[in-house]
């Protein structure tokens, strides 16, 4: 995972990211090692983390051993030195928690500072089965499938972890080591907080009066839109909950 800390870096993750797009893509035609050189290239004043249980490192301790991943993180750490973190995520999984205890040995080891981390897929636990069945449509499979690898299974989340935990959630889960979540804010010391240079440009469309908000067209704008979306969504199906 990666952050800017200066507005300038934009451009920088403009070219890592559409690397990264076109490796994923056309897989043939762009190396790892060539993302790398990317990477290394435009490596000023951005932040990096080892990422989650399904990024290298990680994936590395669970398929490939031990070592092949201590050698990776030393690659980042070599790149990104007291700008690369550790990532801890805690929801729940066996796998993860194996993966943890060997970050936390490397952290030590290295001396890289960890941070608590939490993967969000959907805003509240609630939506966790709403969630699993746009899963399912996208997969063209039944809800019913098992979640897992191999055949006769599908891609799914185990849990119903994955959503926007509070401050307060992610403290008491991460009670037992405190400093993840107070090392989380010397990274948000590093970013530059700035305004964009101007609001982001919409298309302009009429408003009808009714839903026109005093000198905020954008709200006009939003107030009209949720409107025409119940509309739009009342005329295709029988009953909105």
């Amino acid at each position: 995972m990666l952050f800017w800390i200066i507005r300038q870096i934009i451009i920088s993750f403009i070219f890592i990211f559409t690397a990264h797009y076109i490796y994923n893509y056309f897989k043939k035609n762009l190396t790892v090692p060539k993302i790398k050189d990317l990477i290394k290239k435009y490596k000023k004043d951005v932040i990096a983390l080892s990422g989650n249980l399904l990024s290298i490192i990680p994936q590395l301790i669970l398929n490939q051993g031990i070592e092949f991943a201590e050698e990776e993180l030393k690659w980042w750490l070599d790149v990104f030195g007291e700008d690369f973190y550790i990532e801890i995520n805690r929801h729940g999984l066996e796998e993860e928690d194996h993966v943890n205890k060997i970050l936390i040995d490397f952290s030590k080891k290295y001396n890289i500072k960890i941070v608590a981390c939490n993967d969000v897929y959907y805003l509240n636990k609630e939506d966790s089965s709403a969630h699993d069945i746009l899963l399912c449509i996208k997969q063209g499979e039944f809800k019913s499938t098992p979640i897992g690898r191999g055949r006769g299974k599908r891609f799914g989340y185990q849990n119903e972890e994955y959503y926007f935990k509070s401050q307060e959630e992610m403290k008491e889960l991460f009670k037992d080591i405190p400093e993840l979540i107070s090392n989380i804010q010397e990274i948000i010391d590093k970013v530059e907080d700035f305004d964009l240079e101007r609001d982001v440009v919409l298309p302009k469309f009429s408003v009808p009066e009714e839903f026109y908000e005093k000198n905020d067209i954008k709200e006009s704008q939003n107030n009209y839109l949720k409107k025409i979306t119940y509309a739009g969504a009342e005329s295709k199906y029988e009953k909105i909950t």
